[in-house]
């Protein structure tokens, strides 16, 4: 999160900091100490590593058998060996097959602690800011980083 109108922060900028902070933490994208304080910049700063791309053999998965279904045929013995889905990762595999809600904000609404692993452990959180035409910036309700909460555009194509 980035205010770069002004050097000095409004309480409710502030305000909109602290809330965006809590967000992070309670939805498991953060841990406390990845957070970092508010730089002299107006920007929340964070840090994780190591974050794991095995995630991703979870939709390449539902994905190569959606195509063969649909008579697009892959070498689903050979996906499944040369990119299996992690143990750890079953559980939520299991939540994405059986789940009758597909909407990104269903997703987001879960806080359960196997999302929150999820997000932290594996989810890349995509935080660049400071363009000068705008792009990576945030999206919020209302377009208001003050009063809006966190919105996801879904990009179609």
């Amino acid at each position: 999160m980035d205010f770069d109108s002004t050097k000095w922060l409004s309480s409710a900028q502030k305000t909109a900091f602290d809330r965006e902070r809590k967000w992070l933490l309670e939805s498991g994208w953060y841990l406390n100490d990845e957070i970092h304080d508010i730089t002299y910049g107006n920007e929340l700063k964070v840090t994780r590593g190591r974050i794991s791309n095995r995630y991703s053999r979870i939709p390449l998965k539902l994905m190569a058998r959606h195509a063969s279904k649909n008579g697009v045929h892959f070498k689903l013995i050979k996906i499944a060996k040369d990119y299996s889905v992690p143990k750890e990762l079953h559980q939520i595999e299991s939540e994405i097959i059986e789940s009758s809600s597909t909407t990104p904000d269903y997703w987001l609404s879960q806080n359960s602690p196997l999302m929150k692993k999820l997000r932290h452990d594996y989810l890349h959180f995509s935080a660049c800011y400071g363009s000068s035409i705008g792009a990576n910036e945030p999206q919020f309700t209302g377009n208001d980083p003050v009063n809006g909460h966190r919105k996801r555009v879904i990009q179609n194509g």
